[in-house]
């Protein structure tokens, strides 16, 4: 049932006053919303975007692709970084394992991440800690830093 008035109309839609509601205690809303005051808060996004933190563009930065052993599972361009994530593109479309590591090329850092999308070999991931997922010896460490190196089958 619809609410009319007596000529059998709908009422005009009447603008409620509004009040941004940052800051305000539960109470406080509660007692806002009973005399019809509609409540508001703002929300800054940027554009289609979910990420917390900014990114920076990352053109022809080379990155390996580690399992969570710290073997090397393939080669990707680093393609954005920011604080607490990195987009990747591998080198071959590989199944990665729920944390892995990314070996950075030009810093020599390993970070251990975790997969948030996939569109086909474009990654997106998150940075839980910046060390590997097993620590390096140095004599592999020195490999990942070689122009080139060995792979175990």
């Amino acid at each position: 049932m619809t609410d009319t008035n007596e000529r059998g109309r709908r009422p005009e839609a009447r603008e409620l006053p509004a009040r941004r509601a940052d800051g305000l205690s539960a109470e406080a809303a509660a007692s806002w919303l009973r005399r019809g005051v509609a409540l508001y808060r703002e929300i800054p996004t940027r554009a289609g975007e979910a990420r917390l933190f900014p990114r920076a563009r990352k053109r022809l930065y080379s990155a390996k692709v580690l399992d969570g052993e710290s073997a090397f599972l393939c080669e990707a361009a680093l393609l954005d970084a920011s604080p607490g994530g990195l987009r990747l593109r591998l080198a071959r479309n590989v199944g990665l394992p729920p944390r892995f590591g990314v070996f950075d090329d030009q810093t020599g850092e390993v970070c251990t991440v975790s997969q948030v999308w996939r569109r086909g070999q474009t990654i997106g991931v998150r940075i839980h800690d910046r060390e590997p997922p097993r620590p390096l010896r140095p004599v592999e460490k020195a490999a990942l830093l070689g122009r080139f190196y060995g792979v175990r089958d």
